[in-house]
């Protein structure tokens, strides 16, 4: 259904922070009125007209871009948007408050979808809602197309192949170490763990979050028994200390979710996992021991209703960010390692940006244009799907573009 419409993206939420980075990333590398069709699109004219004055100073083809205003829960609003466009790319969060009518109207209309959550019981709510729908309609929704979960997603993806290829058998088993990291809290994500806090004694929320299969599609078998790290361990075999990672909780689900949709039985003996990793000496110890004690103060701190409130003006707010120069100085470094008897298989993954702000405009965006211009190699797959299986090697082969190289290590 997405073959024949009017324009290739719609950029939704393109007034906040974040949405203006994917529009300036767009422009920069795609442009206005050349190869992509692509428009601005949100509830505030006069913010949008704002964005797109400040993009035409730095090409002033954007003052051809077309604005689109709608009400985010307006269902039918939402509809006649998305018969619109071949793919709606959303960076408005959190996702649970404001996203449910836009993904429900992809659905119905046949209409590619990518986001930026890690609101993993939303997620867990779209999938069972919609997903015979956007099945019959050939809809590809993909969420997590940013920092969480992209380079876990495809990182997974890759190594699981690399190692089946030499040694002719499935991993039983996939680590994720994240070995470097500078970059900024984005107040989006904020806002959605916030948000997901205060519904924690939901039953649903409680257990999409807990639950470490909580993604899994349906019928799917459980792996092995997995639980996200929660102490600082010492890793012989790769000399690091490890440490819990803050996105752990939702990567490692998406990539629970992606080795069930790609690799169906096989993927129940694999355990997959995540975590930080520091080097083998005391100073390494003591950045674990710190990134450890630092996270269960922030978890206990947003657990408790009147210390949450006291906290949430500390945090980064929705549309805040740091500065060019501040994203320009981020980074990141990723091994995936996939292990079985016969031996092991290592993919690196680095990015030379921030990870929640620079990085993820770039991998947001060209998850659109992939998602928009790439049908021909991609998987004659249609639901809710992840990176890897909505996209897999195709979008691995865009992101050095923005920054993130994935290479066998």
């Amino acid at each position: 259904m997405t073959t024949h419409r009017d324009s290739d993206v719609l950029l939704w939420g393109a007034t906040g922070f974040t949405g203006e980075l994917v529009a300036q990333y767009l422009l920069r590398h795609e442009g206005v009125g050349r190869n992509l069709r692509w428009s601005l699109g949100g509830r505030s004219k006069v913010k949008l007209e704002q964005v797109r004055q400040r993009l035409t100073a730095i090409d002033p083809a954007a003052a051809d871009l077309s604005l689109v205003v709608a009400d985010a829960q307006d269902a039918a609003a939402m509809l006649a948007l998305c018969a619109k466009f071949r793919v709606v790319c959303s960076t408005v969060g959190p996702y649970a408050r404001f996203g449910s009518e836009l993904v429900a109207a992809c659905a119905a209309q046949g209409t590619h979808y990518c986001d930026l959550t890690g609101e993993v019981h939303w997620m867990r709510q779209m999938i069972d809602a919609h997903t015979v729908q956007a099945a019959q309609t050939g809809a590809r929704i993909v969420h997590a197309c940013g920092f969480d979960s992209i380079p876990s997603d495809l990182g997974a993806l890759q190594a699981w192949r690399a190692l089946h290829l030499a040694t002719g058998a499935p991993p039983t088993l996939v680590t994720t170490y994240v070995l470097d990291l500078k970059g900024g809290f984005s107040g989006g994500t904020a806002a959605s763990m916030v948000n997901m806090m205060e519904h924690r004694h939901d039953p649903g929320v409680a257990k999409a979050m807990m639950d470490p299969y909580s993604l899994l599609p349906e019928g799917a078998a459980r792996g092995p028994k997995v639980n996200d790290l929660q102490g600082v361990v010492r890793d012989p075999i790769e000399g690091v200390w490890t440490a819990p990672f803050v996105m752990a909780a939702t990567n490692a689900k998406v990539v629970r979710r992606s080795l069930a949709l790609l690799f169906g039985d096989q993927a129940s003996a694999c355990a997959y996992e995540e975590k930080m990793g520091y080097p083998l000496t005391a100073g390494g110890l003591a950045m674990a021991v710190g990134m450890t004690m630092g996270l269960a103060t922030m978890a206990g701190t947003m657990s408790v209703g009147w210390m949450r409130r006291m906290m949430v003006p500390m945090l980064p707010q929705p549309g805040e960010g740091p500065s060019e120069q501040e994203r320009d100085a981020g980074r990141f470094r990723y091994e995936v390692v996939a292990r079985n008897a016969q031996g092991q298989a290592r993919v690196r993954i680095t990015g030379d940006k921030d990870p929640g702000y620079g990085a993820t405009a770039g991998m947001l965006g060209e998850a659109a244009l992939c998602l928009a211009f790439d049908p021909p190699p991609l998987p004659a797959i249609a639901g809710f799907l992840t990176p890897a299986t909505a996209m897999g090697e195709a979008l691995a082969l865009r992101l050095p573009r923005a920054g993130v190289v994935f290479a066998a290590a």
